[in-house]
C-alpha cells in the first residue's frame, strides 16, 4: 500500500510540475523529466541531473536547451569532452546560441586549445557583442596565437564593456 501511495504521489508531483512549468517538449513525460534534471542541478546533484537529461533526450531529443543544460552539468563533474560535445550539439540545433559558443570556447581555452577557443569566442562576440568575458578571453586566446591586432581590439572591447558594468 505504501509503495502504491509513493508511486501515485510521485506521478502527482511530476504532473503538477509539468503543468506549472512552460512546455519545452511535445511530451509531458519528457517535460517532467527535464524539470527533474533542472532541479537536481540546482541541488548540485550533477550526476543525477545528467541521468535525467539522458532520459528526457531518449524521449524527445528536440527539447530546446537540453544539450546546453546537460553540458553545464558535465562541466561541473569534470567531463570536459562530454561538455564540448553537448555544446556542439546545442550549436547544431541553434547556430545563434552565443552562450553555447562562449562556454565551449571557455573550455577550449582552459584546455589550451587556443585556436578553437578563439574561433568560438569570436563567434560569441559576433552574436552577443555585450559579453565582456567573451571579449577578454578572446583577447587572451589571440595573444596565445600571436594575433597582435586582435589582442588590441578585443582588449579594448573588454575594457569598454567592463567600464560600463562598473
Amino acid at each position: 500500500m505504501k509503495i502504491c501511495f509513493l508511486a501515485f504521489l510521485s506521478f502527482f508531483v511530476l504532473e503538477f510540475q509539468a503543468q506549472a512549468q512552460p512546455r519545452v517538449s511535445s511530451s509531458k513525460i519528457a517535460d517532467s523529466i527535464y524539470y527533474l534534471a533542472i532541479e537536481a542541478g540546482y541541488r548540485e546533484q550533477f550526476q543525477l541531473a545528467i541521468e535525467y537529461f539522458d532520459s528526457a533526450i531518449s524521449i524527445d531529443p528536440q527539447i530546446e536547451s537540453i544539450y546546453f543544460d546537460r553540458a553545464i552539468m558535465k562541466e561541473y563533474i569534470g567531463d570536459t569532452l562530454g561538455a564540448i560535445l553537448d555544446f556542439s550539439e546545442q550549436i547544431k540545433k541553434n547556430r545563434k546560441d552565443a552562450d553555447a559558443y562562449f562556454l565551449r570556447g571557455k573550455i577550449h581555452f582552459e584546455l589550451q586549445n587556443y585556436r578553437w577557443a578563439y574561433q568560438d569566442l569570436n563567434r560569441a562576440n559576433h552574436l552577443d557583442s555585450g559579453n565582456a568575458d567573451a571579449h577578454c578571453l578572446c583577447a587572451a586566446a589571440a595573444k596565445e596565437l600571436k594575433k597582435s591586432r586582435q589582442v588590441q581590439l578585443k582588449t579594448e572591447q573588454c575594457r569598454r564593456l567592463n567600464t560600463k558594468l562598473q
